[in-house]
């Protein structure tokens, strides 16, 4: 290691955490789509509980991350 800090959760740069918010709404979109049958019924049936969950953990990541960035941004 050159002593850089890699850990990009903590302390993430502006460019990742739009990556990561891109990458995140992108996969949730096409998971809603694979998943259900979105464009003829509504996805929002009791049968898709497991599928907000995860959506919603994985936001928390997300939030995460972004409030790291603006963490960070306000201590410079």
């Amino acid at each position: 290691m050159t002593g850089k800090n890699n850990d990009w959760v903590k302390h993430p740069r502006k460019k990742q955490v739009i990556t990561v918010a891109l990458v995140w709404f992108i996969c949730t979109v096409l998971m809603f789509a694979a998943s259900t049958n979105l464009f003829h019924q509504s996805p929002f049936q009791k049968q898709y509980f497991l599928l907000y969950l995860l959506c919603m953990s994985t936001l928390g990541i997300v939030l995460r991350v972004i409030r790291n960035y603006r963490r960070l941004q306000h201590n410079r």
